[in-house]
């Protein structure tokens, strides 16, 4: 039948479709994260071509100005460790995705896919339905890619050891805000049971430890959890100064600063409040010095194999005491 699966090639056709779309694959999978539903651009940074790691610097400079003395006039007295720099660095750790399509599987599926192809031709003539190929790579792998990748970008502790897992590609935001806390970089904020009626003040509680000079950054975000995000999003009308005319479409942000965005983040788990520079938080990848795919034929099935590196890190931590740059609440 014409409509049939040639099993035998289709490790060739999907190697095709790769080289012909390789590029958007690379930008869907990588930058995709940054754009549509899966999107990271409102509270990360991309930083692209890291084949391995990148050192970041952060420095915590001190007052060093000072009056001028007459009686000393032509002296010159450095401010001790005026400038410390305090460097982190980006790494980005290999991962890898491994799928197998057994023929009988493989063909049944087919057949039922092109089944509901006819139905879909039928109701809308002009309408385009893609191949099992074309749905494999754009509806089903790289969708799925890209949300595992979003999960391990929050919730991932790295580890090269078995069993493979996604929640060991890195170190995820999670991870990293441990650490800090564990260094003594990060207090929490100890955040109580959330209610409508608390929601706001426990919030904002959060945002007043960062320093006087972030709370007015043109890019700062407060990531909450869903937990916390579904009791802002219900908390009475007058501790959030709605009315009857209330745009429910409109960003929250914290009370008197309107640069401060209140964003759910469906991967932060429990109950936390996150507050920080959007250019502060890196997500690092390498689209040029790994070979991203390749497909297989093999025992009665067809192998697909897929490769990156991933990483995330924040620049700098709270490197001045008297003034944070992150701030941060759990429950």
């Amino acid at each position: 039948m014409a409509e049939s699966l040639d099993l035998s090639t289709l490790a060739a056709q999907a190697t095709d479709y790769y080289r012909e779309h390789k590029e958007e694959i690379h930008e869907e999978l990588t930058i995709g994260l940054f754009d549509g539903e899966f999107s990271l651009s409102d509270r990360m940074t991309f930083v692209d071509g890291l084949t391995d790691e990148l050192q970041l610097y952060a420095d915590v400079v001190d007052d060093f100005l000072h009056q001028h003395v007459p009686a000393q006039a032509g002296s010159f007295n450095p401010q001790a460790d005026a400038i410390n720099v305090i460097p982190r660095f980006l790494k980005v750790r290999k991962y890898e995705g491994d799928l197998f399509f057994s023929d009988d599987k493989l063909e049944t599926s087919n057949l039922m896919y092109l089944g509901v192809a006819k139905q879909l031709a039928k109701k809308s003539p002009d309408q385009v339905v893609p191949s099992l190929i074309d749905y494999l790579f754009g509806k089903v792998i790289l969708a799925k890619a890209k949300e595992t990748l979003r999960k391990a970008i929050f919730q991932a502790v790295y580890s090269g050891a078995t069993p493979r897992s996604w929640n060991k590609i890195l170190n995820g935001v999670e991870k990293r805000i441990a650490d800090a806390v564990t260094a003594g970089q990060i207090t929490p904020v100890a955040l109580s049971a959330m209610t409508t009626a608390n929601v706001v003040p426990q919030i904002e509680s959060v945002f007043d430890e960062l320093g006087t000079s972030y709370k007015k950054a043109s890019d700062l975000v407060c990531l909450v959890s869903s937990a916390v995000y579904a009791k802002l999003t219900r908390a009475d009308l007058a501790s959030l100064g709605r009315n009857l005319k209330y745009d429910s479409t409109q960003d929250y942000t914290i009370a008197g600063y309107p640069n401060c965005k209140i964003l759910e983040e469906p991967h932060l788990t429990g109950t936390k409040v996150l507050i920080y520079r959007k250019s502060n938080a890196l997500v690092g990848f390498d689209t040029t010095g790994i070979k991203p795919w390749e497909m297989q034929r093999a025992d009665r099935g067809n192998k697909m194999m897929l490769n990156g590196k991933l990483d995330f890190n924040f620049q700098a931590v709270n490197n001045d005491p008297s003034n944070l740059n992150i701030a941060y609440g759990e429950l």
